[in-house]
């Protein structure tokens, strides 16, 4: 790229559209909404009245919830649709007319269609329909407004090749942060994924003899991750795009939906929440503890690998002589260990210790079930985590747990052999290839038949 600014746009950042396509997808919700209330208020008032009570009103109740309930099953809000405004039309009329039909079949059923008016539950049906066309049309260019063009954020990586992005997309080199994806660290992977978090697509444009580092690097993040080549180079690709008159392999994606997301973030905030509340008289409890024992603080804070590989702060009960805290953890904790103090004992065995990462989770760095986050020194064998197996960063594209899976098969304690850190990485890949809510709530009720053991000194 020669001599070319780093970034193409004015800031150096790009358009988070994630809010940009929540928000639009509820622009299409209140459309719908609001049509079939017009659609049956209309003929309610030429039928029966100006007043707020009748048949009109408890018709659009009673198909309201049916329908959106439809339309979303129906995918008639999902994200492919805010930019193809006749699929999202398409989808929403069926969605409708089945609702029609279910409460028809219910009015029947019960014997209630007498009490209801035929000429306002037709005329309404039909008003609605037309409605629903019209406000999807004026939703959809407010969408469009809304979205400014783009549907997704596309960050390009510009590595070792001569490769011109298209205008107006974000773009930059490796080598302008100081990021070489075949020597880095966790502070380099923290440096990167900063840069790239709001992107949508991830481009990296490069010579074949890089794929696979960076096919590397790209799976470690929560990211649909794209190499721009024509040769598959023995890579595990997932899909192929398209990126202008070029050929892209898809070598990783979001690990979960939004909606997976947001039931999964559902479940943290009430389980954590609930037992913060609960546990507090521990929790104040371990704290004058530890602070009657020895000087200086109750909480021990250390730097751990989260999701997209970017560092953050973890919580943990002070279980060590505050002067011979180790807060990289290069050294193994031992049996007997003279750095831990007798409370610092307890606490660990019974794993109380961990249980200020409820704050983390409350704060949206972690999640109550996950993979474990590590140390950045943490070793197996003498070797760094990430020199046992080239897949160990994988394990980043999803938030890191308070307990996980590995944890319930009793894969815990120190690493001192390649095969500790081995065996519950096999753990951990094989949650997030197999995630779901209800394999979540198992592993916390799980979780507390193991919260005691003897692998923790």
């Amino acid at each position: 790229m020669g001599d070319a600014a780093p970034w193409s746009s004015t800031d150096g950042k790009v358009v988070d559209r994630k809010f940009r396509r929540i928000l639009s997808s509820v622009v299409l919700i209140a459309a719908d909404i609001l049509a079939v209330f017009v659609g049956f208020l209309l003929p309610h008032a030429v039928y029966i009245g100006p007043h707020w009570s009748g048949h009109g009103i408890v018709m659009a109740s009673t198909l309201l919830p049916l329908f959106i309930g439809v339309s979303l099953s129906h995918h008639a809000y999902s994200f492919d649709v805010l930019t193809n405004g006749n699929a999202g039309i398409a989808r929403t009329l069926r969605s409708f007319l089945f609702a029609v039909l279910i409460v028809a079949l219910m009015a029947y059923a019960i014997k209630a269609g007498a009490d209801f008016s035929r000429a306002v539950f037709l005329s309404g049906t039909a008003i609605s329909l037309a409605f629903i066309v019209v406000f999807r049309l004026i939703a959809t260019n407010m969408v469009g407004r809304i979205l400014g063009g783009s549907l997704h954020s596309i960050i390009v990586v510009v590595d070792d090749v001569d490769f011109v992005p298209q205008k107006d997309d974000v773009w930059f080199t490796p080598q302008s942060i100081g990021f070489d994806p075949a020597r880095y660290g966790p502070y380099d992977l923290d440096t990167f994924a900063s840069r790239v978090r709001s992107a949508d697509r991830l481009l990296i444009a490069c010579s074949q003899e890089r794929y696979q580092q960076w096919a590397s690097v790209l799976r470690g993040l929560a990211v649909q991750g794209e190499i721009l080549a024509e040769a598959d180079g023995g890579l595990g690709i997932i899909a192929l795009g398209r990126y202008g008159k070029g050929q892209t392999m898809q070598v990783s994606s979001r690990q979960l939906s939004l909606p997976d997301r947001i039931l999964k973030r559902f479940l943290d905030v009430i389980v954590a929440g609930a037992a913060v509340i609960i546990l507090s008289p521990l929790l104040i409890a371990t704290a004058i503890a530890i602070r009657i024992e020895s000087r200086g603080p109750a909480l021990f804070i250390q730097s751990r690998i989260g999701r997209d590989n970017r560092l953050f702060p973890m919580y943990k009960f002070r279980s060590m002589f505050t002067e011979q805290c180790d807060a990289d953890a290069a050294q193994l904790t031992q049996r007997n260990d003279a750095r831990v103090t007798r409370v610092g004992n307890f606490i660990r065995r019974m794993s109380i210790d961990e249980l200020p990462q409820l704050f983390n989770v409350l704060k949206g760095d972690m999640s109550i079930v996950g993979p474990r986050p590590h140390a950045l020194s943490a070793k197996a064998a003498d070797k760094l985590y990430w020199d046992v197996d080239p897949r160990y960063r994988h394990r980043h594209s999803m938030k890191p747990g308070i307990t996980g899976l590995a944890q319930v098969r009793g894969h815990r304690g120190n690493t001192e052999k390649t095969e500790d850190l081995t065996n519950r990485l096999q753990a951990d890949l094989e949650y997030l290839a197999n995630w779901s809510i209800w394999r979540d709530i198992s592993i916390i009720f799980q979780t507390i038949g193991v919260l005691r053991h003897d692998n923790a000194f």
